[in-house]
């Protein structure tokens, strides 16, 4: 860092400390507008603004975030300015916070990856959507045992049991704080289609018109990333394109352009349905846009009645309804009847507005997006889709195959398939595949023998006995009781299954919790889905009810889920526990039955890359090989160790893809498929020491080796292992300008403000290198925690700490933590 910057900051944080806040606001101000870059500065600007104005705190915060993704000091500031307002109870995700000294950050929150776009259940997006944004989890006093009558269920565990890491995965995008937002003029001209509607359609009810689709350039609702050309701007296109189009809604569009003058353009299909496009684009810039925008401009807009849409078919009169439910332990029947009269309430006050809620559909959004394109100039467009965003490329591959060059499908919903119906089969399919893989594998069924027998027996055991956990949302720390029983299990592990971040730990997770070490399970139902997220409810049921439900019975459904009794149980729960309830709110939605022609197979001759994860239990490998078997131009690739999304976050993934959309017409080299096999998660045994290199950490004063292949988190100098979503696992190497005893206070009180659970306690001494070690042990939120210290001859304290799940602490403490030691030196 700068020294006029270093010096400007340690004079604001003199400031701050003596509660000079508007002398400290007075330097940081034009500090960090003339280095926006600078994440301290906006850090010190947080702590200025905080006890004066919490919004501009927030911002400044936010801004740190951005410049430093996995800036815990910055998460947990915005959250200690929202928990003054709620006063929850709440525990730290770090233990690497020493306070006083500022140039010390904390350690990362184990931040889960951008949300994948996913196909749901209807409690799924119930559970997702009405998440309250930011706001802390009540903690729930757990109440004593009662017996509970026959057809009376806790309707909290029913609504938390359903593949609750889906909405893990639909954690908001962060908003990028920089000063480049522009409108950038478009690179291709605007070639725009008329449509005159003669004055004898019969469908017509208003004058005749002629409809042409124009993109209107607006300032972008986000800034944009540094140095990015963006179009942003609204398409207006007819609520329903049968009919009145005079009738117009208002879609939001945003295109970042390629450095390639002559690029084609990729169509992004979010999933859902009902979910937003926009903010999940830039939450995925760097690691999924980026790579695309080498040789393709990409389109993003948010589907009619989601995200910036106009309107939006949002119910807030269910968040109450969901809400009570959740934490008042209504029975299901009680519960189920206040969102059907919430249903009610919010389609009357549609119908009030003027909203014909059946025209939010697939065959509206495939239309919507041909005007898209139309309006925006392009003469084809690759199509991306991912869950049920593969359905709607499937409709515009059937209803405008004139528009598509070639189309990604991934994790793939046919149109033909009945994906309600199928719900029971698909799950035992996607069980069954990972536990006979696991059984397979001479590494996997050594560690976890039986996977599968222990699995059941632990439903059996919970649905008997369920057991009371303290669940942690994973996204603020805070904490709640739940109750835990079979087909909460059941449900949980599904959902790890779905995130690709957690496969590779679902056998680990199965055994834990056998052996009573419940953090799977806390993590897992203690997801509360995203900050910023919007979903349009309305628009869920408007597409499910004609396209996924009435081409049903409830009868038949009740039969297809017909599986096993756990299996039907475990399905039901994603349907309002029962068939006949599923279609009373589509009933109540006033749903139409969809065309026949909207669930026949699609055969476009068109370039199509299939993608399927390998143990997805949402959409599994089988739905990309019902497609595939109905292309005549495709590929189809299951990808090995991923659930839904398989592009999202996996390297070969995004490799096929990017080689098919540049050459759609020749077979994707896929040699990395088989590069390196998947192998499912085994805890560390120190058998072989952790690979090392030498490394010089000229930031924190340190010299010495530091783990091959972990994460370095700068400018802390942590490095994490991350071998699953919420490995705990991380080392830091750091110097302060200190002496032991003033240092050794400052941890302790660090730890026991942020979840210290026990007294350091010396475990060893030793003289390495002629500085004198001293090695400390205790517990940070139960996991065990390992400190050595050790003075230098110029005063400064050498401070290596290590956090680490209790099975692998003694490895990892011989296997690295030693080495780490006995190589460590101060840089001055």
């Amino acid at each position: 860092m700068d020294t006029t910057i270093a010096a400007a900051i340690q004079q604001a944080y003199s400031l701050i400390k003596t509660g000079k806040l508007t002398e400290a606001q007075d330097i940081l101000v034009p500090l960090v507008q003339k280095h926006p870059d600078a994440a301290e500065a906006w850090y010190m600007l947080g702590l200025a603004f905080t006890d004066t104005d919490t919004e501009k705190s927030i911002h400044a915060f936010q801004q740190v975030i951005v410049l430093d993704p996995d800036s815990n000091r910055a998460h947990e500031q915005i959250q200690k300015i929202l928990a003054d307002k709620e006063k929850p109870a709440r525990v730290s995700t770090s233990p690497f916070t020493v306070a006083p000294d500022l140039s010390k950050p904390a350690s990362p929150v184990i931040i889960p990856p951008p949300p994948i776009p996913s196909y749901q259940t209807p409690l799924e997006v119930l559970r997702q959507s009405n998440s309250v944004p930011a706001m802390p989890m009540p903690v729930v006093e757990e109440k004593k045992e009662e017996e509970t009558p026959p057809k009376k269920r806790n309707f909290a565990p029913l609504v938390i049991g359903v593949t609750i890491l889906v909405v893990l995965l639909v954690i908001a995008g962060l908003v990028f704080y920089v000063n480049s937002t522009q409108v950038v003029p478009a690179l291709k001209p605007t070639a725009v289609k008329t449509r005159i509607i003669p004055t004898d359609n019969p469908n017509l009810t208003a004058t005749p018109t002629v409809y042409a689709p124009v993109f209107h350039a607006g300032a972008c609702p986000f800034d944009v990333p540094l140095g990015k050309r963006v179009r942003c701007g609204v398409v207006r296109v007819p609520q329903d394109h049968s009919k009145n189009l005079t009738d117009l809604i208002d879609l939001p569009v945003v295109v970042y352009q390629s450095s390639q003058a002559s690029a084609d353009a990729v169509l992004f299909l979010q999933g859902g349905p009902g979910e937003e496009s926009l903010d999940w684009s830039l939450a995925s810039f760097d690691d999924y846009v980026m790579p695309i925008l080498k040789d393709h401009d990409m389109i993003f807009f948010d589907p009619r009645g989601t995200g910036r849409s106009k309107p939006t078919l949002d119910c807030p009169e269910l968040n109450t309804v969901f809400l009570d439910a959740y934490y008042q332990n209504r029975a299901e029947d009680e519960a189920f009847q206040a969102f059907l009269n919430a249903w009610n309430t919010c389609h009357e006050r549609f119908i009030a507005a003027g909203v014909n809620p059946a025209a939010f559909n697939t065959t509206e959004s495939a239309a919507d997006a041909h005007e898209i394109v139309l309006a925006l100039g392009y003469k084809q467009v690759s199509l991306l889709g991912i869950s049920y965003g593969t359905r709607l490329g499937l409709t515009i591959m059937r209803d405008y195959p004139e528009m598509v060059h070639s189309a990604v499908l991934d994790s793939v919903v046919p149109v033909e398939g009945k994906m309600f119906n199928r719900r029971a089969s698909d799950t035992q399919y996607a069980l069954k595949k990972l536990f006979g893989d696991c059984a397979s594998s001479a590494q996997c069924n050594g560690a976890y023998p039986e996977l599968s027998t222990v699995f059941d027996q632990l439903v059996d055991k919970f649905d008997k006995k369920p057991v009371s956990i303290q669940v942690t949302d994973p996204t603020t720390g805070f904490l709640a009781n739940a109750k835990v029983n079979g087909v909460d299990l059941m449900s949980a592990v599904v959902a790890g299954m779905h995130n690709s971040e957690l496969v590779p730990v679902v056998p680990k997770a199965i055994y834990d919790i056998h052996g009573g070490d419940y953090t799977f399970l806390s993590y897992a139902l203690g997801a509360r889905g995203g900050s910023y997220k919007t979903t349009g409810l309305g628009t869920y049921f408007s597409t499910v009810c004609p396209e996924q439900v009435y081409v049903t019975t409830a009868e038949e459904l009740d039969t297809d889920l017909n599986v096993s009794p756990l299996l039907k149980q475990f399905a039901l729960t994603g349907l309002f526990g029962s068939t006949q309830n599923l279609f009373a709110l589509c009933k109540a939605w006033d749903a139409k039955p969809a065309a026949p022609q909207d669930s026949a197979p699609v055969t476009a001759n068109i370039p199509t890359l299939i993608i399927s994860g390998q143990y997805d239990p949402t959409t599994p490998s089988t739905t990309g090989e019902m497609v595939a078997n109905d292309l005549p131009k495709h590929y189809f690739y299951t990808i090995p160790g991923m659930g839904h999304g398989a592009t999202v976050g996996n390297a070969c993934a995004a490799k096929i893809m990017l080689a098919f959309l540049n050459t759609p017409e020749n077979e994707p080299n896929t040699s990395c498929l088989t590069a390196k096999p998947f192998a499912f998660f085994l805890p560390y045994d120190g058998k072989q020491p952790i690979a090392v290199s030498e490394s010089s950490d000229t930031v924190n004063g340190v010299q010495g080796v530091s783990p091959d292949g972990w994460k370095k988190k700068l400018p802390e100098g942590i490095y994490m292992r991350h071998a699953y979503l919420f490995d705990v696992t991380q080392v830091q190497a750091t110097a302060y300008n200190s002496n032991k005893k003033i240092v050794l206070e400052q941890l302790e009180n660090s730890f026991q403000k942020d979840g210290l659970s026990e007294t350091p306690r010396v475990i060893d001494t030793r003289v390495v290198n002629k500085l004198t070690w001293t090695v400390y042990a205790t517990k940070f939120n139960g996991e065990p925690v390992i400190m050595a210290l050790a003075q230098t001859s110029t005063g400064r304290t050498m401070v290596l700490t290590m956090v680490v799940s209790a099975a692998e602490r003694d490895a990892f403490y011989t296997g690295l933590f030693i080495p780490m030691l006995n190589a460590m030196l101060p840089l001055w």
